[in-house]
């Protein structure tokens, strides 16, 4: 299976999910084609890294896109946007690809106090739930800045899509990297596991002389509750039953990866059309849903 019947594939399943999300009367399980797509799309960023000519060039690609369709979403209020969780990945592998450590080691280090200042930035200082004018141009703030979402697709995918990159030779690591995720999300989203750990710092402090009732606190404002969501566990959708937001459904995606062969299957591989045409297929689905 080649690197252009995979895209066609994730790009067959991303339609689908648009019909079931935008279409009046469409089954709303079509909207489930939403993360085997999502997942594939990341699969094939960690190869395009390993095969293109110019990595710097492809970051660009990546950027502009989401950058389009970030604009397209603030006009037209569609979501989601998942280039900038694909540049993520692509930034980190390029990083993570150099050959020398200090450079490595220098590159992470300024790449998470990037994030880590916008981070405190948009949450602490001028925070997108007081400050709703701010929140209209969110879509557009990450993209432009190439931040890492803080909703939809946020860093666990981040390091899901990496460690897809890290194994991507060996079909066992692979599947074990896609099945731990999916176990670790319906864990944490669809069982009461998720909301021990949610209330984590409780249980521990109940083991104190500063015991606190479970009931007066608002688990959706502390510290480990926010790290938790930036993470892509949403303290409020914690024990939902298991096709509320089947985001497991990316091991449906793992057959098609595990037959990737590894080979591009374009007959110009090198041609303009074939770099842009996927980067430009989902903003143009962007604007048809959103008409």
């Amino acid at each position: 299976m080649t690197s252009l019947t995979v895209k066609i594939i994730a790009a067959a399943c991303m339609a689908l999910a648009g019909i079931g999300m935008r279409v009046p009367g469409a089954p709303a399980w079509l909207e489930w084609f939403a993360y085997p797509s999502l997942i594939l799309f990341m699969f094939m960023v960690g190869w395009s890294c390993e095969y293109t000519r110019n990595r710097g060039d492809y970051l660009v690609r990546l950027y502009m896109s989401g950058v389009v369709a970030a604009i397209i979403q603030t006009v037209f209020r569609v979501e989601p946007n998942p280039f900038p969780l694909l540049l993520q990945i692509a930034i980190l592998i390029v990083i993570l690809r150099d050959g020398d450590r200090m450079k490595r080691a220098r590159y992470i280090a300024l790449y998470v106090l990037w994030q880590v200042v916008w981070f405190v930035l948009l949450n602490q200082i001028f925070p997108f739930r007081e400050l709703p004018w701010l929140a209209d141009y969110r879509n557009m703030i990450v993209a432009f800045f190439a931040l890492i979402p803080t909703w939809d697709y946020r860093l666990g995918m981040v390091v899901v899509g990496v460690l897809m990159w890290r194994f991507r030779r060996s079909p066992r690591k692979l599947g074990i990297t896609v099945l731990a995720a999916v176990v670790v999300w319906i864990a944490m989203m669809n069982t009461r596991i998720g909301l021990w750990v949610l209330y984590l710092p409780y249980h521990l402090d109940a083991l104190g002389p500063g015991a606190i009732g479970l009931g007066a606190v608002d688990p959706g404002s502390t510290a480990w509750a926010i790290a938790l969501q930036y993470i892509g566990f949403d303290p409020y959708a914690m024990g939902a039953p298991l096709f509320a937001q089947p985001l497991w459904l990316i091991a449906a995606a793992l057959p098609v990866m595990l037959l990737y062969n590894r080979r591009r299957g374009f007959p110009n591989p090198d041609s303009v059309s074939r770099k842009w045409f996927f980067y430009f297929l989902y903003p143009a689905g962007l604007i048809a849903c959103a008409g």
